[in-house]
């Protein structure tokens, strides 16, 4: 089968996934329970306070061609896939932190800046926008792929409330600030431009990342 011809039968595929679950309810609580059991152990829960981050690529089903090369970020709508770091489990699904930016935290308020440290802004992801998890890495990232139904403007998370997160590389864990939101700001035509050129360089670098990682592996199994 072609590659165009194998990517228009995932789509179909997982379309009808995702349809199934949204018309039976005991295929949701089977899918929720299956996730829950798949992801425990891999990764920490926040509410117990232990540590562990998953590295995973998040990609909307509606969107699937749109990957790798597709990312539209730096618009005024959800990316169709980015990177993003499961920091746990709650009741209703995962707890993700998104890209790094860098701001200011004051008076309960995450303000973008050229200088500051990095933030990770997030969200919670449930279950039923969950349609299937991907273990095997591809040729593009080592990471998990996390196939998600995105809506226009939340994209995979449940509501529009953006969660702040701040990481701690000596315990490799994210520690949500709680009651900090993310300061929302209009871009200049400058400003897009500035972050559309800030936006694929991140993607060289995320590539060439992910070959070294790549080939050490390949190296140590030798």
């Amino acid at each position: 089968m072609e590659p165009v011809g194998v990517g228009i039968a995932v789509a179909r595929e997982l379309r009808e996934r995702r349809a199934k679950l949204r018309r039976d309810p005991a295929e949701r609580v089977k899918h929720r329970l299956a996730l829950k059991s798949e992801l425990s152990g891999r990764v920490g829960s926040p509410a117990a306070g232990t540590p562990g981050v998953l590295e995973v690529i998040v990609r909307d089903v509606g969107r699937l061609d749109a990957y790798p090369n597709g990312d539209d970020s730096f618009r005024n709508r959800v990316s169709p896939w980015f990177r993003a770091g499961i920091v746990g489990l709650y009741d209703g699904g995962l707890e993700i932190a998104g890209h790094a930016i860098t701001g200011v935290v004051a008076n309960g308020v995450a303000t973008q800046t050229k200088d500051g440290e990095l933030l990770f802004p997030g969200g919670l992801v449930p279950y039923d926008k969950i349609v299937a998890l991907d273990w095997d890495p591809d040729g593009h990232y080592s990471a998990p792929q996390l196939y998600c139904s995105f809506e226009r403007r939340v994209g995979p998370y449940e509501s529009k409330n953006t969660l702040i997160y701040r990481y701690h590389e000596d315990a490799d864990w994210y520690e949500r600030l709680e009651g900090v939101k993310l300061k929302k700001e209009r871009r200049s035509p400058s400003q897009w431009w500035r972050d559309w050129r800030l936006h694929r360089k991140i993607i060289r670098s995320n590539r060439e990342f992910d070959a070294n990682l790549r080939e050490e592996r390949t190296r140590t199994r030798k």
